[in-house]
């Protein structure tokens, strides 16, 4: 027998003693694409395996360590058993590419003990069956014994599917929850929406980077592969914990810091009179895009905190994946619901390349040389090359015949804001988030009208969930009045101070009927609430402590719909996220005056990184964010809530969802939900829409320690196919 290569399980030949065995198991592909053409676009198939004898099969749940390392693990296998089973399959051409080898999770439905003390191992092995002469049966018995056999593995496949809470299919994709993407590490945590992604964070990581420098590296890898969401041409916020000085030598403890890079706009007033005229300007065009603020916010991240690595690191493996990478499952999905990109000749000659069918599929290999160069340029040259250079002068250029008014100015006077974290409590942790524009009071105001409740010391209940309800109202309701900092009097700041502070939330809290909900008016908005969309969030952690949790968007799909062709940058649609004077909604309600485009002004956003810290304040506990637009608070929030119920981090993630915006008025519950919460809800006068799992909506990363074991814990959720890493 061979070897097994450097990073898989070792293992031992050893006999087997006859019985039988059967396990259920559902095979998970870190990428569709390289499936069979039964499994194309799911990250599943459902597989069976039967043991007899010598000959037992067995089926293995991965437990390959990418980073060469050998998993602790020591399996005794079936004699003959070739160790080529265990060979790795990683890409040749492209190491950041999604590894080929399946994941896999098992159930055993009917394990005799001459099979229950051997370990599920690695990869899947061929299915054998003894010879007639070894297993020692009359043919007529033989057959008999496989009808018996064949009736037991379709009613166990059927309670397997039963047990699992899913819907009858056998694939699995982002529509469908899958709570096994669990990963814990002791040394660091990646969770982003896309598998290369997180293992590019922890590559960097590995090198002695911060938490600070792989959170970098990982966005710039989802701004190449899942640009219709992030990249440089758009903007965001992030929150910083720095490590406990216990762990770094010669440091001063830090305060967590936040930094706002949304996007500006450049002429309030240009903007405004032509957003009232033709609302969609906001949305597509030139006018459509603010200044775009992610690099200079990874600068400010990078300087204060990053170094462990250099800049240009942080650069090489997005650049190398722009020449040539995979569509993912989540790339597919939008580019099939954007046609327009087919009839659009820059789009279509990237997306749409001659070479591929109509429509790239998961799997199909496409290129974004123009971005791959303008990625080395900002590796070779920093920031300044976006800001003041060449990249700006194109990028002013392209904005302006599409219809933009802006200047070469805009883009040199722009800088991140850099700043103490918004902090608050939960349950005695401390909390740090983002402040406004962003949602981060937001978030913390809900959480201090549950926190009046202690359901975290309560089971869940119906009762439990119309409350959350309850305060995810009055939260939205508070949501009208956020507006940048910078274009707000005394008294509106003072305002949005009150409405996150413990007072206020013990107030709002006592106005919360068990028995009933209410019409809108009763939540008593100020003003008409513009909804955002899009963005994409990670979460990490490092092995000195410290976190950065980021959220980064270029708003709707593809953001603006226009990419420079020189730098391939696709330039944001954050002007949506203005509200448009004048304009009042359906239950009349106007659009808040406090959000309206001026120069230089920040959109509000429904964006709230948050990290939370343990009880004694000296280790981080969560890392949690979400993309999804209005979506956001209420899903981290939500998330946060199953964790209180005993949840791991990955579990809460999946569970399905619940979300009410206030306007309008619909409750949305996400598939599978509890007939008897529903029922409850309904008694209680919620208008109640019930939803499937939308892919991409409200997606959630999340991180949480185990103070007890002391390890990491995390996952990505599965409504946008993410992975996380960890090591």
């Amino acid at each position: 027998m061979h070897a097994p290569e450097r990073g898989s399980c070792s293992a031992r030949s050893g006999g087997t003693p006859r019985g039988w065995g059967l396990m259920i198991m559902r095979t998970l592909t870190a990428d569709p694409a390289s499936a069979s053409s039964s499994v194309s676009a799911s990250r599943g198939a459902f597989g069976i395996g039967i043991g007899v004898g010598d000959s037992a099969t067995y089926m293995m749940k991965s437990a390959r360590s990418k980073s060469g390392d050998n998993p602790q693990c020591d399996y005794h296998l079936p004699p003959g058993l070739a160790s080529d089973a265990f060979e790795a399959h990683d890409n040749p051409t492209n190491p950041y590419e999604e590894e080929q080898q399946p994941l896999m999770t098992a159930l055993p439905v009917l394990l005799t003990p001459s099979l229950a003390h051997h370990p599920v191992p690695t990869r899947r092995q061929a299915l054998t069956f003894p010879s007639n002469k070894k297993f020692g049966l009359s043919p007529h018995i033989r057959f008999w014994f496989l009808c018996l056999w064949t009736i037991l593995i379709i009613l166990s496949c059927y309670c397997f599917i039963i047990w699992n809470g899913s819907s009858t299919s056998v694939k699995f994709n982002s529509s469908q929850p899958h709570p096994s993407y669990l990963v814990s590490g002791r040394n660091g945590v990646v969770a982003t929406e896309e598998e290369r992604c997180s293992k590019i964070g922890i590559d960097v990581l590995k090198d002695n980077g911060t938490a600070t420098d792989a959170a970098i590296a990982a966005a710039l890898c989802i701004g190449v592969v899942n640009s219709f969401s992030s990249g440089v041409g758009g903007g965001g916020f992030m929150v910083i914990k720095p490590a406990p000085c216990r762990t770094t030598p010669n440091c001063t403890d830090q305060h967590p810091i936040s930094i706002d890079f949304r996007e500006t706009v450049p002429d309030g007033k240009h903007y405004s009179q032509w957003f009232s005229k033709k609302p969609s300007l906001s949305q597509v065009g030139g006018l459509a895009s603010g200044i775009p603020g992610e690099l200079a916010g990874f600068e400010s991240a990078y300087r204060s905190h990053g170094g462990g690595v250099t800049w240009k690191r942080l650069f090489e493996p997005s650049i190398h994946l722009a020449k040539n990478f995979t569509v993912g499952p989540a790339l597919d999905r939008t580019l099939a619901s954007n046609p327009w990109i087919k009839s659009n000749p820059q789009w279509r000659d990237i997306f749409y390349p001659a070479s591929q069918p109509s429509h790239p599929r998961t799997g199909f290999w496409i290129q974004r040389s123009a971005y791959a160069k303008t990625l080395e340029t900002i590796a070779n040259d920093g920031v300044k090359a976006f800001y003041h250079g060449r990249i700006a002068r194109k990028l002013v250029s392209t904005m302006n015949r599409e219809g933009g008014k802006v200047q070469l100015k805009d883009f040199e006077n722009y800088r991140a804001i850099v700043q103490p974290a918004l902090n608050s409590t939960y349950h005695g942790r401390t909390v740090w988030t983002s402040g406004i524009p962003s949602s981060g009071p937001i978030l913390i105001y809900l959480l201090n009208i549950l926190e009046q409740y202690s359901l975290n010391s309560q089971p869940q209940t119906a009762l439990a969930e119309h409350r959350f309800i309850e305060a995810l109202k009055y939260a939205f309701a508070g949501r009208t009045e956020v507006a940048d900092p910078q274009f707000l009097n005394q008294t509106q700041l003072e305002r949005m101070k009150m409405i996150h502070s413990k007072s206020y939330g013990r107030k709002i809290y006592e106005k919360i009927d068990d028995n009933t909900t209410y019409e809108y008016q009763h939540y008593q908005p100020k003003y008409d609430f513009h909804e955002d969309h899009g963005t994409s969030h990670l979460s990490v952690v490092d092995k000195h402590g410290s976190a950065v949790a980021l959220t980064t968007t270029v708003n709707l799909d593809f953001g603006s719909h226009v990419m420079d062709s020189y730098t391939g940058i696709i330039l944001n649609s954050e002007n949506d996220d203005f509200s448009i004077k004048g304009r009042s909604n359906h239950f009349d309600l106007f659009s808040s005056p406090l959000n309206y485009p001026e120069t230089g002004k920040r959109p509000a956003s429904s964006m709230a990184p948050v990290i939370i810290d343990e009880k004694d304040q000296k280790e981080v506990w969560c890392v949690l964010g979400a993309s999804g637009g209005s979506r956001i608070f209420s899903a981290i929030a939500g998330v946060l809530l199953k964790i209180d119920w005993g949840y791991d981090v990955s579990h809460a993630i999946e569970e399905p969802r619940s979300h009410h915006q206030l306007l309008p008025d619909q409750l949305y519950l996400e598939r599978p939900y509890r007939l008897d919460f529903l029922n409850l809800l309904q008694s209680r006068g919620h208008n109640i829409t019930l939803i499937d799992r939308v892919p991409g909506k409200a997606v959630v990363q999340g991180i949480v320690r185990n103070s007890l074991n002391g390890l990491w814990y995390g996952a990505s959720d599965s409504r946008k196919n993410g992975i996380a890493k960890a090591y």
